[in-house]
């Protein structure tokens, strides 16, 4: 093989490799350009944290109306979901049937920056949506159902973590560093299961 034809092949590894890790950070592509969540900045969505905060307070108020369950999915339409290759997010329902998502994002499009708790972003309520129409596009998996959960020592852990102003780390799933999270361990770390 010459010399040329290798050069192109490594080149098209990096940007391969490139793009799994700036997708692996929970942004979506949406009509041919990069954009941070639902097409706001990330002050926006940090501003719009203390709003977050001020709902969660209020459902621990009443938790018999909600139940809560953690779902995983691929960051991008039409690919399969991987370990390393996935965002979890929470979906909050109450008994009309209405229903919240609930994650946690870097306000910034790069490895580490503030993060934030955000309700209801295009970029999981879509999703989940196509879902709940049996369209399974983003590979969606539930893997804890309200049952097996907690609600409110959940939703007390998630204040919790927005007190704390954990910073976003794209990889802290792989190396988990203190007083970071990612979309994944943000939502892992809060869940309380029931006992049983």
């Amino acid at each position: 093989m010459s010399t040329r034809n290798w050069r192109i092949k490594y080149q098209a590894l990096f940007y391969n490799l490139l793009l799994l890790f700036l997708f692996n950070s929970c942004a979506t592509i949406t009509q041919g350009q990069l954009y941070f969540i639902d097409r706001k900045t990330g002050v926006i969505i940090l501003n719009n944290e203390v709003n977050v905060k001020v709902y969660l307070e209020e459902m621990i108020c009443n938790p018999e109306q909600y139940n809560i369950s953690v779902l995983k999915r691929s960051p991008l339409r039409y690919q399969k979901r991987t370990k390393t290759w996935e965002h979890t997010f929470f979906v909050i329902n109450n008994p009309d049937g209405e229903f919240h998502t609930l994650s946690f994002y870097g306000t910034v499009f790069t490895f580490y920056s503030e993060g934030a708790w955000a309700l209801d972003t295009d970029y999981d309520y879509i999703p989940y949506k196509l879902y709940l129409y049996g369209k399974n596009d983003y590979d969606i998996l539930e893997i804890w159902k309200s049952d097996d959960i907690n609600f409110v020592e959940t939703i007390k852990n998630i204040i919790k973590k927005i007190d704390s102003n954990n910073t976003y780390y794209l990889l802290d799933h792989v190396n988990n560093k203190d007083n970071m999270d990612n979309c994944n361990t943000a939502v892992i770390e809060s869940i309380v299961l029931t006992l049983y």
